[in-house]
């Protein structure tokens, strides 16, 4: 709902004398990631507040910090925050695409956190939850396919999928 949308965008942008309702759930989110306990539930948090964000997240003005924590939830060793952390991701794909105007250019972003991962290596010890993992990259990996090759878009956008998010990924 587009008036949910909007009203929650408006609480975000709330100030009181130090700072916007946003900065201090970015910091909160930050300090999460730092506590045990709290770790696995930061992507959740990020892909739910992600999802109510309406303008074009590349060019909002939080735009970096913001990723900063999704980046961090995906660096951090816990095997439970990374796969949280790739079910926000779909949600960020599917918004990117989906409700927003994205130029084609921008795919590389979505397809880079999903490439990156393919290429880890993980020791013997770690080869189950490796497994799980990779199951949930390859999840993730369809959920891109899945949106940027819909019908709805023109050739030009279909090619630029094609050459910034197909090959990278299958290389």
């Amino acid at each position: 709902e587009k008036h949910v949308m909007r009203k929650v965008t408006e609480i975000l942008q709330t100030t009181d004398e130090e700072q916007t309702y946003i900065e201090f759930y970015i910091r909160k989110l930050e300090s999460m990631l730092k506590e045990k306990q709290c770790l696995s539930s930061v992507p959740q948090i990020w892909g739910v507040v992600t999802l109510f964000l309406q303008c074009p997240l590349n060019r909002w003005q939080y735009f970096n910090s913001w990723f900063k924590i999704a980046q961090d939830a995906f660096n951090t060793t816990d095997m439970q925050t990374k796969q949280e952390a790739n079910y926000a991701w779909n949600r960020y794909v599917y918004l990117s695409i989906t409700n927003s105007k994205m130029p084609p250019k921008s795919l590389a972003l979505l397809g880079q956190p999903l490439a990156s991962q393919l290429r880890r290596k993980f020791s013997s010890k770690q080869a189950d939850d490796a497994m799980k993992l990779r199951r949930t990259v390859i999840g993730g990996i369809c959920n891109l396919y899945y949106y940027a090759f819909r019908p709805i878009h023109d050739s030009s956008w279909t090619d630029a999928a094609w050459d910034l998010v197909l090959h990278p990924i299958m290389a």
